[in-house]
């Protein structure tokens, strides 16, 4: 239900043992179908054409569809990075150096996102 139209996720993030199962269930007549002359290994998972790509943050037992295309940092206007006055602590022998960013994450089209939970393997 995370695809309206064309719009669709384009990558699945998944924890490493969910990825690890579901690698393993690809008998190996499907494994090495897309597979170039000289170049011996698959290509990514793929569940409807979005990669299947372990993430290590991921919580365990769930997937996340993600459209890379809506999901972006916007940066507030005059925190880009703008560095503050250098400072020399009164204990220390080392100068800092503030540096600022503020941002935000931005989705867009939260239709296109979608999580699966309480995945077993």
């Amino acid at each position: 239900n995370c695809q309206e139209g064309a719009v669709k996720p384009n990558v699945i993030l998944t924890t490493h043992a969910i990825f690890s199962f579901y690698e393993g269930q690809i008998t190996p007549q499907e494994r090495f179908t897309n597979t170039n002359i000289g170049n011996l290994s698959f290509e990514n998972l793929a569940f409807k054409t979005a990669p299947v790509m372990p993430d290590p943050y991921c919580d365990s037992g769930s997937a996340y569809f993600v459209n890379t295309d809506k999901v972006y940092a916007t940066v507030l206007g005059g925190a880009d990075f703008d560095r503050a006055e250098t400072r020399l602590p009164t204990d220390q022998e080392a100068f800092t150096t503030p540096i600022m960013w503020k941002g935000n994450l931005v989705v867009e089209d939260r239709a296109t996102l979608n999580k699966i939970t309480s995945i077993t393997a």
